[in-house]
């Protein structure tokens, strides 16, 4: 969302863009992995456990934004 207020202030134009939405979409995957390691490698679980823990949490949170 930073880099998001960032286009928004300075290149407008890009904000409606293709662009912006692929750089979206390349930090959500980044955030779930990133989510998905750090539950791996702190509760010592499977990678396949923590990447079902973080799709269930990410889903949750979106929901919850989406809705209210």
């Amino acid at each position: 969302l930073i880099i998001y207020n960032i286009f928004e202030i300075f290149i407008p134009l890009l904000v409606d863009s293709i662009i912006n939405k692929v750089i979206m979409i390349l930090f959500q995957v980044w955030t779930i992995w990133l989510t998905s390691y750090i539950l791996t490698v702190f509760k010592q679980i499977k990678i396949e456990r923590s990447l079902l823990i973080t799709f269930l949490i990410h889903y949750a949170a979106f929901s919850l934004l989406i809705f209210t």
